[in-house]
């Protein structure tokens, strides 16, 4: 599973956690004290990461007591430091960067780069560093409010709450409160996604309604150190990059379970025990169950536990039929019994729809489906609902080129292209979709007069969350946020990362994309225009550096509309191994002040991937938007020879979300209110968004994928 990388960044603690949140809690001080001297200190620091107390907050940290403000500094600066990618002194190839790459010849700059590869790397550096002029660099600043611990105990019963997969970080948060004892406040709902109530229940949290086998196997693995969400276990044997011959997989070591205590065999034989304990539903994933089974020995339980030691025995020892042979035996007798038997799930029949109308043609057949269909997508979750509508808003015209990101995975899979469906099928589809989720929220807290931001209409919602690396500001996978910063000259890209041996080889790319060209910035060609690299760094021990400055005006003169930034590990090892931090600098004054600058950083993120490419962010050069990526590659390890990849990555994610926040938000309009949005204002001057009773703003939204949770329901 994939995990915030602990090498980069420091332990949770109460204070990281609410400034992730955009909080700080302040105890009450016995005392009256008047430490202002200590407090204007942490804002100062923390000015200098882009943060800041609200006025409430740094009024009350004036009078709390010293040994607290101190712990607090200590804490959030370590976490800032490393978050923004400053955890060490990160040093680039031109030390001066960018003034020799940009007033240089390109001869002198590679005569110098041989210079460095003949030396293996051994220098120091081909230009002292010098002063440069200071000028005022905007930047955006992030507000922390004061909070009491009602407010901090909500941060765990938001989180559990989404029925979305989290992102690691957040699971994280959420394991971190239960092992530090923290009261643990759990939402009316209950813990509605699988994976989160799963996670609690390992960790031994009493009351937890676990009702199904693939709970406990869940359960099992995350105990073992397992990905939760059970992805495929991997071949025994692979073949690695640029070898013929095959070697153990490191990766199927993952999938092992541990040796369980007597208390943890036992605890999770009556776990099973007080389920259904169904061999139709384990034989499903029957291995992984048989080796479970000689882990837990449950013949030395049978008269304690008699259901599990038969579900073990008969899917060890006999044939076991699943539910979906029995589904596929089914739709062999006739479209009718298949539909019967598919109805009793219908989560499932929601996400066969495409196949059923494909397979079954014909006027009298699509009319049975749609009505089945209608009979029980009430009964489906909401999240599949939502994926069922986006998916059938593509159908309209035949797919080609189809991907899909597959749960887990951090790579598009590839899809067989599909025909187009008839616009009035759709459409009833659809219809059948909205008209549930309008009926069901319906049921909520009435709304008024609702004004929904355009710019929510750039935001997905929320999937595969549990993929996506650390982030100092978590975005959905495709999301567009603004550049901050409309005057910057340019946006500056850097990968910072740390090379214990001297053995690494990482290299930051930029691609620039226009209608019919391309060209690509890298280790190999360190100028496109007046776009630069900062050298190409290998095999250095120690804190490393590379940057890429890209001249947003200088581009767009050129005919570039989009930039795609990556990082590859060039020798085809993971990037994980590299303990690294990518990020985005917007700079007004490129060739002034420090070439890094925590506060000018509009995110960054950790590069934790087990694979060899990361793709990182895509720049909207037209819009002036950032486009989130943090997807892997299987390409080459060089960007020159990935170039189909990442031209069809910035097609698919430079278009707008079929189905977005914002139409999700209108569906609340429609059910619990009037969307407003359109109207003209009585008044002449005064913008409609006054008149609203709800307002619904991108930025509450753009890094609290939680808050989107909220609206998308169970």
């Amino acid at each position: 599973m994939l995990k915030t990388n602990e090498k980069v960044m420091p332990p949770l603690t109460k204070a990281v956690v609410c400034l992730q949140k955009g909080l700080i809690v302040i105890p009450q001080s016995e005392d009256v004290e008047d430490n202002i001297a200590y407090a204007s200190t942490v804002q100062s620091k923390l000015l200098d990461f882009g943060y800041i107390l609200g006025g409430k907050a740094f009024k009350k940290l004036c009078g709390s007591s010293v040994s607290f403000i101190i712990r607090y500094h200590d804490e959030v600066m370590e976490y800032l430091r490393s978050a923004t990618g400053g955890k060490m002194n990160y040093v680039p190839l031109y030390g001066d960067f960018p003034t020799t790459m940009m007033t240089e010849k390109d001869a002198y700059i590679m005569e110098n780069a041989l210079h460095y590869f003949i030396g293996k790397g051994s220098f120091e550096g081909f230009t002292p560093v010098m002063d440069k002029p200071v000028d005022f660099e905007k930047t955006d600043i992030t507000i922390l409010e004061l909070a009491n611990e009602e407010h901090f105990n909500n941060i765990f019963t938001s989180l559990v709450g989404v029925n979305v997969s989290l992102l690691p970080q957040d699971l994280e948060v959420i394991k971190w409160f239960v092992s530090s004892g923290y009261e643990l406040v759990f939402p009316a709902n209950g813990v509605p996604f699988k994976e989160n109530l799963c996670t609690l229940a390992a960790m031994k949290v009493p009351g937890l309604p676990i009702k199904t086998t693939v709970d406990v196997l869940r359960i099992a693995v995350h105990m073992s150190g397992g990905d939760i969400s059970l992805p495929a276990v991997p071949p025994a044997m692979k073949t690695p990059k640029f070898t013929r011959g095959k070697v153990p997989n490191p990766e199927r070591e993952k999938f092992k379970f541990k040796k369980f205590s007597r208390a943890e065999r036992r605890y999770l034989l009556e776990l099973l025990e007080n389920t259904h304990c169904d061999p139709k539903e384990m034989v499903l994933k029957d291995q992984r169950w048989i080796r479970l089974g000689e882990i837990l020995h449950p013949g030395e339980y049978k008269s304690r536990f008699p259901k599990t030691f038969r579900a073990f025995m008969a899917i060890r020892s006999t044939k076991v039929t699943s539910w979906y042979g029995e589904l596929n035996a089914a739709f062999k007798v006739s479209l009718a019994r298949g539909l019967d038997v598919l109805g009793m799930r219908a989560g499932e029949m929601v996400r066969r729809m495409d196949w059923l109308v494909r397979t079954y043609t014909g006027s009298d057949n699509l009319s049975l489906i749609l009505y089945k269909f209608t009979t029980v997508v009430s009964n489906a979750s909401n999240k599949v609902l939502y994926e069922l509508y986006t998916h059938f808003e593509k159908r309209k015209d035949p797919t080609v080129d189809r991907k899909v990101m597959i749960k887990g995975k951090r790579k598009a899979t590839n899809l067989p292209d599909l025909p187009a469906l008839p616009t009035g099928l759709i459409v009833s589809v659809q219809h059948g979709i909205k008209d549930v989720l309008i009926a069901k929220f319906s049921k909520l807290d009435p709304l008024g007069k609702c004004w929904i931001d355009p710019e929510l209409f750039k935001i997905s919602l929320p999937i595969n969350m549990r993929s996506i690396n650390f982030s100092l500001k978590p975005v959905i996978r495709g999301q567009r946020t603004p550049i901050f910063n409309k005057d910057s000259k340019v946006v500056r890209a850097f990968f910072h990362w740390f090379d214990e041996h001297a053995r690494l080889d990482p290299d930051l790319s930029a691609t620039f994309v226009g209608d019919d060209k391309h060209k690509v910035l890298s280790y190999s060609g360190l100028k496109v225009g007046n776009s630069c690299h900062s050298g190409d760094v290998i095999a250095r021990r120690g804190a490393c550096a590379e940057y890429i400055d890209i001249d947003i005006a200088d581009a767009k003169q050129a005919g570039y509309k989009y930039v795609l930034v990556d990082v590859r590990n060039y020798r085809g090892g993971s990037l994980a191994e590299m303990q690294g931090m990518f990020g985005l600098m917007e700079r007004e004054y490129p060739e002034s002040n420090k070439t890094w600058i925590p506060a000018t950083v509009s995110n960054c993120h950790a590069t934790s991937s087990e694979a060899s490419n990361t793709l990182l962010t895509i720049i909207d050069l037209i819009t002036m938007e950032y486009i989130f990526l943090d997807v892997d590659s299987t390409g080459s390890t060089f960007a020159r020879g990935d170039v189909k990849t990442i031209l069809e990555t910035v097609k698919q994610y430079s278009q707008p979300p079929k189905f977005s926040v914002g139409h999700l938000l209108q569906m609340h309009a429609e059910a619990r209110g009037t969307d407003i949005t359109n109207d003209v204002p009585e008044v002449p001057g005064v913008t409609i968004k006054l008149t609203a009773d709800t307002v619904f703003n991108f930025d509450d939204f753009c890094h609290s994928y939680e808050l989107i949770g909220k609206y998308m329901g169970i």
